[in-house]
C-alpha cells in the first residue's frame, strides 16, 4: 500500500495532469520586466567601468555604515537566499501537499544559483572589498566577483515561484523577506545597491520562466464567480457556458436563468488584463491617434467603462446589446452582464451582401457622430442577428470625446477587414455610400498595419497589397487624390535610428575635434593634381552606376536620362535615411520609362544585392592579401563593444521582421531579385553590365580615397585605403542619417589609425574625399533633379 501511495506521488512530481496546469499572462510580464532591469543594469556597468555611480555609491555606504548591532539578525535573514533555501523550501512545500510547487522550486532554485554564476561571469564586476576602501565588511569576506547578487537572485526566484500559491498578504511578506535579504547583503559589504537589483532582476526573470514553462496548477472558479455575481442581483442561474468568441482582456460565457432570460457575460480578472497589459501599453507609449483605453484600470473600473459606452452609444440609437449590470465578485474579478442576441458574427457569416455592409456603415456613422470610436471594429466584433441586422459589440476599446482623426482611424479598421472578405470595390463602394467621399478619404492616410488589428495583419499575410489595394479603390472611386500617409507612430524607428547614429558619429569624431589645426595645414599644402584625378575618378562613379543600371532590368534604358538619375538620386539622398532618397526616385524614374512598381522595385533590389555581393568578395579578398596581424585597432576591442554590436544588430533585426507587412515585402522583393539575378547571369551582356558596373563604382570610390590620401602627402598603399574604404562602408551602411554622415567618417578615421595614419592626416583624408564624393556632387545632383522633374522623367 505505502509502495503504491509513493509510486502515485511520483507521478504526479513528474506529470502533473494537463487540465490542472496553466501558463499565467502575469509570468510573462514578470519576465519583461526582469529582463529589461537586468539588461539595464549591465548596460551602465559597461558604460561606467572604473567609475561608480553616485547615488548607488551613496547607498552603499549609507546601508553598510548601519550599527554592528543588527549583524545577527542580518546574516539570519540572508540565509533566505542561500543555497541551502531551497531544499528547505521544497521540503515545506512537499509537506504542505503541494507537489507541483516543490517541483517549481526545486527547478528554479537550482536554476537561479547556476545562472547567477553565468552572469557574474559576462559582466565580471567585483565586489565592494575589491573596489573601494574602508569597506566594513561583516562576517568574513565574500569570495568571487558580484553582479549581480547571488543570494538576491535565490530568493527573488523562489518568491516569484512561490507566489501564485500563497495569498496577497503571505505573497508581500515573502517579498518583503527578498528586500531584507537585499538590504543584509549590502549591509555585510558583500554587494553594491546595483548588484542587489540586479539579483531581484534575474531572480524574477527566471522564478517567471519556471511557472511558465512547467506551469501552475489553476482551479478555474470562473462559473462560481459567475453564478455568485447574479445572486447578488437575486438572479439564479440554470446554466453557464464559455463561448469560444475571439475575446481581448476578459473571458465571454452565455448565460441562462431559471425563467429562460439569456445573458452575455464577460468575466474580467487581472489576469485578463495583464495579458491584455502589454498590448495597451504598446498603444498607449508608441502609437498615436489611435483610440487607447487605459492600460490600468481595475477589472471592476474596466467593466464599468465598457458598460459606460455601451449605454452611451445605445442613447445615440447604435445597435448594441442592452446592459444589466456590471458588478465586482471576489477580489480580482468584475462582471459586465448583457442581454443576449443571438446570430453570429461576421467572422462566421457564409454571405455579406451590400445592404448588410451598408447598414454596418450607417450603425457605425451613429456611433462616430456621438464621438464614440470602438476602438476595435473587426468582423469578430459585428453580431447579425436572426433578422439579418448588424450589431456592434465588445467596446472594451472603446473611448469617448475622441477627435476625428481617432474615428477616421476606427473607420479605417473596419474598411480594411471588409476589404478583405468582400474585395476593396465593394468595401470602399459601402463606406461611399453612408459615409461619403472626403470621410472615406480620411480613413485610408493611417490605414497602417501596425495601426489595425492582428486579425487583419494575419490576413494582410495572405494579400500584402491589400491596403495598396484599397487605396487605390478609393481614388479611382472618389475621383480625387489622397492626402500624405498619417503616422500613427509616435517615436518612428527612422528618429531613433537618425540619433543613434549621430550619436555613434560624435563618438567616434569627437576625439578628433583638437587636431583640427593640423588638419588646415595639411589642406593648405594639397596637390591638386592628385585632387584633378579624384574629381575625375568621383565623376566616374556615377557612369558606372548607370551602367549597374542598365543590367539590373531586362527592359532597355536610355543612357543620358539614366545617367542624370543617378547624380539626381544622390541628390535626394542628401535629405534622407541613407538609400532611402535615391531608392524613391529612382523607382519613380523606372515607373516612368515603362517598368511596373514591382518590377522597379525588384531591379533596385537586383542592383542593390549585386553591390552587397560584390563588396563582400572585395573585402574577402583585401583581408586575404593584406592580414590582420598589423591592424591596432583588434587589441583595443572590449566585451562591451561586442555585447553593443550584438544588441544593435539584433534590434535592427527586430524592427526590420517585427512587421509581417515589411517581411512579405522582403521576402517578395528577394524572391523577384534572386529570379532576375539568374536570369541576368544567363544573359552575357546583362550579366557583365551588372557585375561589372558594381565592381567599376568600388574601385572608383576607392581610387577616389586614394587620391585624396596622397593629395594630402599621406603615405598610404592602395590596398589600406581598400580596406579602410571597404570596412567603413558596411558600418556606414547601417547609418540612417543621410550618406551615414558621422558615422562613416568615424569609421574611415578609426580605420586609418587602425593601419597606424596619424589622427590629422586621417582626419584630412577623409574630410577631402567626403567632400569630392559626398559634398560637391550636390550642386550638379540639384540641377539633374530639376532637369529630370522638368522633363517628367520622375
Amino acid at each position: 500500500m505505502k509502495s503504491t501511495n509513493l509510486r502515485t506521488h511520483i507521478r504526479r512530481f513528474v506529470l502533473p495532469p494537463a487540465s490542472s496546469i496553466q501558463r499565467r499572462p502575469t509570468d510573462v510580464i514578470y519576465f519583461i520586466l526582469g529582463a529589461v532591469v537586468l539588461f539595464s543594469t549591465s548596460l551602465i556597468l559597461f558604460a561606467t567601468r572604473g567609475h561608480f555611480e553616485v547615488l548607488d555609491l551613496d547607498l552603499f555606504r549609507l546601508i553598510n555604515a548601519l550599527p554592528d548591532s543588527i549583524a545577527q539578525i542580518a546574516w539570519a535573514l540572508m540565509q533566505a537566499g542561500s543555497l541551502a533555501a531551497v531544499p528547505i523550501v521544497v521540503l515545506l512545500a512537499l509537506l504542505a501537499g503541494r507537489v507541483f510547487l516543490a517541483r517549481n522550486l526545486l527547478a528554479g532554485g537550482l536554476a537561479a544559483w547556476v545562472l547567477n554564476k553565468v552572469v557574474k561571469v559576462l559582466v565580471n564586476r567585483g565586489r565592494p572589498g575589491d573596489l573601494l576602501e574602508e569597506v566594513i565588511v561583516r562576517g568574513g569576506t565574500a569570495e568571487g566577483l558580484g553582479f549581480p547578487s547571488g543570494h538576491v537572485t535565490v530568493a527573488a526566484a523562489l518568491a516569484t515561484i512561490a507566489s501564485p500559491y500563497l495569498s496577497r498578504r503571505v505573497a508581500w511578506l515573502s517579498w518583503l523577506l527578498v528586500g531584507l535579504v537585499a538590504l543584509g547583503r549590502i549591509y555585510v559589504g558583500a554587494h553594491f545597491p546595483i548588484d542587489a537589483i540586479g539579483g531581484v532582476a534575474l531572480g524574477v526573470m527566471l522564478g517567471a520562466l519556471t511557472n511558465l514553462l512547467l506551469g501552475v496548477p489553476h482551479e478555474d472558479l470562473a462559473q462560481q464567480h459567475i453564478r455568485e455575481g447574479f445572486k447578488e442581483y437575486g438572479i439564479e442561474l440554470k446554466d453557464v457556458v464559455p463561448v469560444s468568441d475571439d475575446a481581448r482582456g476578459s473571458r465571454p460565457y452565455f448565460a441562462k436563468a431559471m425563467d429562460g432570460t439569456e445573458y452575455f457575460v464577460k468575466l474580467l480578472g487581472t489576469e485578463h488584463r495583464n495579458a491584455d497589459f502589454l498590448f495597451k501599453i504598446w498603444r498607449s507609449l508608441f502609437l498615436k491617434n489611435v483610440v487607447n483605453s487605459a492600460p490600468f484600470l481595475t477589472p471592476k473600473q474596466q467593466a464599468e467603462h465598457e458598460a459606460y459606452l455601451t449605454l452611451l452609444a445605445r442613447s445615440h440609437e447604435v445597435r448594441t446589446p442592452e446592459v444589466e449590470f456590471a458588478a465586482r465578485v471576489g477580489d480580482a474579478y468584475a462582471l459586465l452582464v448583457q442581454k443576449r442576441v443571438r446570430g453570429e458574427t461576421l467572422t462566421e457569416a457564409s454571405t455579406l451582401d451590400d445592404a448588410l455592409m451598408t447598414e454596418l456603415w450607417q450603425q457605425v456613422k451613429q456611433l462616430h457622430e456621438a464621438n464614440i470610436a470602438h476602438g476595435d471594429l473587426r468582423l469578430a466584433n459585428i453580431l447579425v442577428d436572426e433578422q439579418g441586422k448588424p450589431w456592434l459589440i465588445d467596446f472594451g476599446f472603446a473611448d469617448g470625446g475622441v477627435g476625428p482623426t481617432e474615428l477616421s482611424q476606427d473607420s479605417a479598421q473596419l474598411l480594411a477587414s471588409l476589404a478583405k472578405v468582400v474585395g476593396p470595390e465593394r468595401a470602399v463602394a459601402s463606406a461611399l455610400a453612408v459615409l461619403g467621399a472626403e470621410a472615406v478619404r480620411q480613413c485610408v492616410p493611417g490605414m497602417k498595419p501596425v495601426a489595425l488589428s492582428s486579425a487583419t495583419r494575419a490576413d494582410l499575410k495572405e494579400e500584402p497589397d491589400l491596403l495598396d489595394n484599397i487605396r487605390e479603390e478609393v481614388i479611382k472611386q472618389t475621383g480625387n487624390d489622397i492626402e500624405e500617409e498619417r503616422s500613427v507612430l509616435r517615436i518612428e524607428p527612422k528618429s531613433v535610428l537618425w540619433v543613434v547614429g549621430l550619436g555613434i558619429g560624435v563618438y567616434l569624431l569627437l576625439p578628433q575635434i583638437g587636431e583640427l589645426g593640423q588638419v588646415v595645414e595639411l589642406w593648405k599644402s594639397l596637390d591638386f593634381p592628385w585632387l584633378v584625378a579624384g574629381l575625375v575618378t568621383s565623376a566616374l562613379t556615377y557612369v558606372m552606376a548607370t551602367v549597374t543600371q542598365f543590367g539590373a532590368q531586362q527592359a532597355k534604358l536610355p543612357f543620358w536620362p539614366t545617367f542624370l538619375a543617378q547624380f539626381a538620386a544622390s541628390f535626394a539622398n542628401r535629405f534622407g535615411p541613407r538609400g532611402i532618397g535615391a531608392a524613391v526616385l529612382l523607382e519613380q524614374y523606372l515607373e516612368k520609362m515603362g517598368l511596373k512598381r514591382r518590377s522597379a522595385i525588384t531591379s533596385l533590389t537586383l542592383k542593390t544585392v549585386a553591390g552587397i555581393i560584390v563588396h563582400v568578395v572585395a573585402m574577402l579578398l583585401t583581408i586575404s592579401w593584406l592580414g590582420l596581424e598589423n591592424v591596432e585597432l583588434l587589441d583595443k576591442i572590449e566585451m562591451w563593444h561586442l555585447w553593443l554590436l550584438l544588441t544593435i544588430v539584433v534590434a535592427a533585426l527586430a524592427y526590420v521582421f517585427s512587421s509581417s507587412e515589411r517581411t512579405e515585402k522582403i521576402k517578395y522583393s528577394a524572391k523577384g531579385a534572386w529570379r532576375d539575378l539568374v536570369a541576368t547571369l544567363k544573359q552575357p551582356r546583362k550579366a557583365l553590365q551588372l557585375c561589372g558596373g558594381a565592381v567599376g563604382m568600388n574601385l572608383f570610390y576607392m581610387a577616389t580615397f586614394l587620391f585624396s590620401m596622397w593629395a594630402l602627402d599621406v603615405d598610404v598603399s592602395p590596398l589600406t585605403v581598400a580596406a579602410v574604404y571597404l570596412a567603413g562602408e558596411i558600418i556606414g551602411s547601417a547609418s540612417p542619417t543621410p550618406g551615414g554622415i558621422g558615422v562613416l567618417e568615424g569609421a574611415f578615421v578609426a580605420g586609418f589609425k587602425a593601419f597606424g595614419i596619424s589622427s590629422e592626416a586621417a582626419v584630412a583624408g577623409v574630410l577631402l574625399y567626403r567632400l569630392l564624393t559626398f559634398w560637391l556632387p550636390i550642386l550638379p545632383g540639384f540641377f539633374a533633379f530639376h532637369y529630370m522633374q522638368d522633363k517628367e522623367y520622375i
